[in-house]
C-alpha cells in the first residue's frame, strides 16, 4: 500500500500540473508507467439544493499513452453548498485500469463559482466533510483509528485477497514454533489407591498436523514408595510415542510426544500406578515439526548440582532442527541462546532453539540453582526434524513478485594441498579431503614408478614384480622389490633369507622412508560464515619427475578454482650390475630402415657401418607383458655413423659418434600403446 500511495502522488503531481487550463486534459501515469486503456471519473460530490444531494460527472477513457480520449469541462452554476462560511462539496477525480481496478483516488475542495472551474485552484483535502456521502463508513487515508480487528472470512483463495499474519507465517515460516503449554496439573490417588489419572486442557483448540510434548513424572508416596507412569492419551486419539525416560525406583520422569496429530480441543492424560503415587504432566504443543520419523536424535542426561555452567551435547544431522530440553529442577534452569518456555518450583522447564547447522548442538548451562534427585537435575533433550527443509505453500493463483536483491556474495572456498605420500608400485592414485566442504585439504597417494634400470654395466637385469612387505618365511631372487619399514629395497643376491635392515648387504635401497613432520598447533576455531560459491578443482599437467625426486602437486589456479599440477618421479635406478645377466639377443640385421622386433625378445643390438645410412627404423609387436626392452647401438672402428630412432621410442638418448662405441639405454613398455619410455639415461662405454 505504501508503493501504491507513492506512485498515486507521482500521478497528482503530474495531473494537477496538466490541469492548469480549462478544458481539463492530461496524461495519467503511476511512476513512468502509462495508466493505459483505463479511465478517468470527475465528480462533483455534495452538489445541490441539500448538502447531501446531486453530483455532477465528467468521465473520459485513457489511450494506450495514459492521455485523455477528450477534454473534459464542467459547467458553470453547478450548485455546489456553502454551509454556514463553510464549502460542503468537493471535487473527486478516481483513475481506473482497463480492468476496472482502482489506480488512484483524491479529493479537492473546489471553490464556489458563477463560471468554468480550474482544478489548479483547488486544494486537497485532508478529510471528507462530516456530511459528505457515506460520512463516516470509511477510515480517512492520514489521521483515522480503526478501533476494532479487521476480520476475513477465511484464508485467501485467489489473487489479490487479504492473508492473515498466522496464514502467511506459516507459509513462509519452515522452521518449528512453539504454539502453546499447560500449567503444571498433578494429582494423587487417594484412598491409599494404586493408580491415579493426571488430566490437563490445552486452553486453545490445537492444530491438526501439529506436535504436542507431555512432560510427566509420577513419585510413590507410602509403602516400598515405588511409582511408574502407565502412558500417555489424549481425548481425539492422538498416539503418544516416548521421547526419553530417566528416575529412580520411586521418582521417574518421562517425556512423551505425538506428531501430526488429529486438531482441536484436546485433553491430555497422564496414567501412573505405584504406592499411592503422584503424578504431574505439562503439555507443550508446537508447529512446524516432521508429521513422521521426526525424531532426529534424543538424549538422556543429567546436570550436576554445581559447577556450572555446564555444557550438555546433542548431535543434529541437519539444519533447522528443533532442539527442545525438558530439565526437572526444583528452579531456573537456563540454557545460552536457548528461550525459556516454563520455570517455575513446581513445573518442568522447557527450553527451545532452533539448530542454525548440522552438528553438535552445545547447550550451555549457566543457572540451575535446584536439583531432582540424588544430587542432580534429570534433563532429556530431543531433536526434531523440522516439517520441510523447503517452503512450498500453495499458490494463491497471483503472478510471481519481482526477485529479491542478491545477497551478499558469502566467503570463497578454499582448497589447500595437505600430505603428499609414496604408494606401492601398481596401486591407485588416491586423493581424500581431511578438511571440509568450503576448505578442503586435498591429501594425496601417488604410488612410486616401477623399479629402474640396472647399474652402469654394459649388460642388464630385469627387475623381477613388486613382491609386497617383506616376508621372512619366503626366499627372495635378483631383482625383487619388497617394502619394509616404510622403505623399498631391491634384491641382489639369490636365495635370499633376511630381512633388508639386518642383512643390507643382500638387499639395494631403492626408496627411504620419509621422517613424520612435526605436528602443527590447533588455530582457534573462527565463527560459521555464510556459505560461500562452490569451489571447482581441474587436473592440469602430469609431469614425469627424475628418478629419486618426490612427487608434488601445485596448484596454478586460485584458492576456489584450483588447477592441480603432478609431477610423479620415475622409479629409483637399480642397483648395479655384476657383469652378468640378461644381454641384448638379437643382433638386428643392418639396413636404411632396420626393423627391430619385440616378439623375438627384450633386448637389441645394432652395428652401425658404412655400409648403410639409416634413415629411419622401426619398432613392431611388443606386448603388455613385456616390461623392459633394451637398445644397444653400436659404432665401427670408422664412427660417426647416424641412427634414427623409432617412432614410438619416447624421449631416447643420443647415439655416441665415437668409433667402437658402445650407446646403450633400457625402456618401459607402455601397455596401452606398445610405446616405449626411457627408465634409466643412455650408457656409453
Amino acid at each position: 500500500m505504501n508503493i501504491l500511495r507513492k506512485s498515486a502522488l507521482a500521478a497528482f503531481l503530474l495531473v494537477s500540473a496538466a490541469f492548469a487550463q480549462t478544458p481539463i486534459v492530461g496524461t495519467f501515469t503511476v511512476g513512468s508507467t502509462p495508466v493505459a486503456g483505463g479511465s478517468v471519473a470527475f465528480a462533483l460530490k455534495n452538489c445541490g439544493t441539500t448538502p447531501t444531494s446531486g453530483s455532477q460527472t465528467y468521465s473520459a477513457t485513457l489511450n494506450s499513452s495514459g492521455v485523455l480520449s477528450t477534454a473534459v469541462q464542467g459547467t458553470a452554476g453547478n450548485g455546489c453548498v456553502v454551509v454556514s462560511g463553510t464549502n460542503l462539496s468537493y471535487y473527486q477525480v478516481t483513475v481506473t485500469d482497463s480492468t476496472s481496478h482502482l489506480v488512484w483516488r483524491r479529493n479537492f475542495l473546489i471553490p464556489v463559482q458563477s463560471g468554468s472551474w480550474n482544478l489548479a485552484t483547488a486544494t486537497p483535502m485532508t478529510a471528507i466533510p462530516p456530511s459528505a456521502e457515506n460520512a463516516g463508513a470509511y477510515v480517512p487515508a492520514s489521521g483515522g483509528v480503526m478501533t476494532g480487528p479487521l476480520v476475513l472470512p477465511g484464508n485467501p483463495t485467489t489473487a489479490l485477497q487479504a492473508a492473515t499474519k498466522q496464514y502467511v507465517d506459516a507459509k513462509i515460516n519452515c522452521s518449528p514454533v512453539f504454539v502453546q503449554q499447560t500449567p503444571n496439573v498433578s494429582a494423587t490417588a487417594t484412598g491409599g489407591g494404586s493408580t491415579v489419572s493426571v488430566p490437563v486442557t490445552l486452553a486453545t483448540n490445537t492444530s491438526s498436523g501439529n506436535t504436542l510434548f507431555a512432560v510427566v513424572s509420577s513419585v510413590g508416596t507410602s509403602g516400598g514408595a515405588s511409582s511408574t507412569i502407565s502412558g500417555v492419551t489424549d481425548s481425539l486419539g492422538n498416539t503418544y510415542a516416548i521421547l526419553g525416560t530417566t528416575g529412580l525406583s520411586e521418582t521417574h520422569y518421562a517425556v512423551y510426544y505425538a506428531t501430526n496429530i488429529v486438531g482441536g480441543t484436546d485433553t491430555v492424560t497422564e496414567a501412573v500406578s505405584g504406592s499411592t503415587p503422584n503424578g504431574t504432566i505439562t503439555v507443550y504443543e508446537y508447529h512446524n515439526i516432521a508429521t513422521s520419523s521426526a525424531v532426529d536424535a534424543a538424549v538422556d542426561t543429567s546436570l550436576a548440582a554445581s559447577g556450572l555452567p555446564q555444557t550438555l551435547n546433542i548431535t543434529t544431522t541437519q539444519a533447522n532442527d528443533l532442539v527442545v530440553a525438558f530439565g526437572f529442577t526444583n528452579s531456573s534452569l537456563s540454557i545460552t541462546g536457548y528461550t525459556q518456555r516454563s520455570s517455575t518450583a513446581t513445573s518442568p522447564d522447557d527450553v527451545d532453539a532452533i539448530a542454525a547447522i548440522a552438528g553438535v548442538q552445545s547447550l550451555v548451562v549457566t543457572a540451575s540453582t535446584g536439583a531432582g534427585w540424588a544430587g542432580i537435575s534429570p534433563i532429556i533433550i530431543g531433536a526434531f526434524f523440522p516439517v520441510s527443509s523447503t517452503c512450498s505453500g500453495s499458490s494463491g493463483g497471483g503472478t510471481n513478485g519481482t526477485n529479491g536483491t542478491n545477497g551478499t556474495n558469502g566467503a570463497a572456498a578454499t582448497i589447500t594441498v595437505g600430505t603428499v605420500t609414496t604408494g606401492a608400485p601398481g596401486t591407485s592414485v588416491a586423493v581424500t579431503n581431511s578438511g571440509s566442504s568450503s576448505a578442503a585439504v586435498l591429501n594425496f597417494t601417488i604410488p612410486q614408478g616401477a623399479a629402474g634400470t640396472g647399474g652402469s654395466g654394459t649388460s642388464f637385469v630385469n627387475r623381477g614384480a613388486f613382491s609386497g612387505t617383506y616376508n621372512g618365511g619366503a626366499g627372495y631372487s635378483i631383482g625383487d622389490v619388497v617394502s619394509y619399514l616404510g622403505s623399498s629395497y631391491s634384491c641382489i643376491v639369490n636365495s635370499t633369507v633376511g630381512d633388508p635392515v639386518d642383512f643390507a648387504s643382500r638387499w639395494s635401497l631403492i626408496a627411504a622412508a620419509g621422517t613424520n613432520g612435526t605436528n602443527g598447533t590447533n588455530g582457534t576455531a573462527g565463527t560459521n560464515g555464510s556459505a560461500g560459491a562452490a569451489a571447482t578443482v581441474t587436473i592440469g599437467t602430469v609431469t614425469t619427475g627424475a628418478a629419486g625426486s618426490s612427487a608434488t602437486v601445485t596448484n596454478s589456479g586460485t584458492a576456489s578454482a584450483a588447477v592441480l599440477n603432478f609431477t610423479i618421479p620415475q622409479g629409483a635406478a637399480g642397483s648395479g650390475g655384476s657383469g652378468g645377466g640378461v644381454t641384448p639377443t638379437q643382433v638386428v640385421t643392418l639396413s636404411a630402415t632396420p626393423v627391430f622386433d619385440a616378439s623375438t625378445g627384450n633386448g637389441f643390438k645394432l652395428t652401425l657401418t658404412s655400409a648403410f645410412t639409416v634413415t629411419s627404423s622401426t619398432l613392431i609387436n611388443t606386448a603388455a607383458d613385456q616390461t623392459l626392452v633394451d637398445f644397444m647401438i653400436v659404432q665401427d672402428s670408422t664412427g660417426s655413423h647416424p641412427f634414427v630412432w623409432p617412432s614410438n621410442v619416447h624421449n631416447p638418448g643420443t647415439v655416441s659418434p665415437t668409433a667402437n662405441s658402445h650407446s646403450t639405454q633400457q625402456f618401459m613398455v607402455d601397455p596401452t600403446d606398445g610405446s616405449l619410455y626411457p627408465v634409466a639415461d643412455m650408457q656409453y662405454n
